[in-house]
């Protein structure tokens, strides 16, 4: 009982989300920890799916099984419906890891069947490994943020949820995996859920897949030092972020917060203004701030003093 179970999300479109892909690679370093394990991706379908192409992009993540339940029922999310049948197929497959993703979908799930199997859930995690005891060892943010959880679960199957973007995804030598086919039965169940109506979201921040982020902290003082960022980013064609003392603070939006208590990144590039620095986060006037001990450039100077000059060269090279 070794193997290791990662449920596969799709999105809106079809598309199996990131994060499945972000798990698998993890999942990998975790079964190279394991004796005798095998690692199986769990995928609830409708009856129409393109099954070639998903198979097809899941031979390079050195999966051993991909179970696939189809069932008209899940061509829209119903917690429900998802919750009953994971349960099953959890209890059959007998898994010693069940990993999910941090998604709204998984945080919702997770708890659920964690809840039917009458087992524990480590929830938001943001690493992974394998104890002494050849068990899941899950850390996740406590307090705020300011402290780091290690938790040891003791029943089975050793149930995550994980933050979206914490993990690298890392394609391995292709294989092919065993394809298993399954045509889910509800019988006589029927959800006591239904969609009336499904409303889009509008995303005006879009910080998940932003390749450039700036991001503020307390240093930028208030409202006003925001707008002057805010005015950089426009020029060089970023996102903005904030801290969740700036957020708290009213300086920004709920919804531009990263970090522990907001939402994990992953850009290509991020610089952080006015920001002493925690592990999850760069420009800060104190040549002491933690921040410095986790950037690959640091620059020792007043926060507005670097956006104006930033500003001067970008408009410069663009005039």
């Amino acid at each position: 009982m070794n193997d290791i179970l990662i449920f596969g999300e799709f999105s809106i479109s079809n598309k199996l989300r990131p994060c499945v892909f972000q798990l698998l690679t993890k999942a990998n370093y975790l079964k190279s920890k394991l004796n005798d394990s095998k690692l199986k991706l769990l995928m609830l379908c409708p009856n129409e799916l393109n099954f070639d192409e998903i198979i097809n992009e899941l031979k390079y993540y050195n999966i051993d099984e991909v179970i696939i339940l189809k069932n008209d029922n899940f061509k829209e999310f119903n917690s429900d419906y998802y919750c009953t049948c994971i349960k099953d197929i959890v209890f059959e497959i007998n898994p010693k890891i069940f990993l999910i993703g941090g998604t709204n979908i998984g945080r919702t799930i997770a708890p659920m069947v964690s809840n039917f199997l009458h087992t524990g859930l480590t929830a938001d995690c943001i690493e992974l490994d394998i104890n002494d005891e050849n068990n899941l060892s899950a850390t996740r943010p406590t307090f705020g943020g300011e402290l780091m959880a290690t938790i040891w679960s003791k029943t089975y199957p050793q149930m995550a949820t994980v933050r979206e973007n914490v993990f690298k995804v890392e394609k391995f030598e292709e294989n092919n995996p065993v394809i298993i086919f399954k045509d889910y039965n509800f019988n006589e169940y029927k959800s006591k859920l239904s969609l009336i109506k499904l409303i889009k979201r509008q995303i005006n921040n879009d910080l998940v897949n932003a390749k450039i982020i700036l991001s503020g902290g307390m240093g930028l003082k208030n409202k006003d030092g925001f707008a002057k960022l805010e005015n950089l980013a426009n020029i060089m064609g970023a996102k903005i972020g904030a801290t969740r003392l700036a957020v708290e603070a009213g300086f920004a939006s709920s919804s531009v917060q990263i970090g522990q208590t907001g939402q994990s990144v992953a850009a290509d590039l991020y610089i952080a203004f006015g920001i002493s620095g925690a592990i999850q986060h760069s420009i800060n006037n104190d040549p002491n701030a933690p921040i410095f001990n986790h950037c690959d450039i640091g620059i020792v100077d007043d926060a507005f003093s670097v956006i104006k000059e930033l500003e001067n060269l970008l408009l410069q090279c663009t005039s």
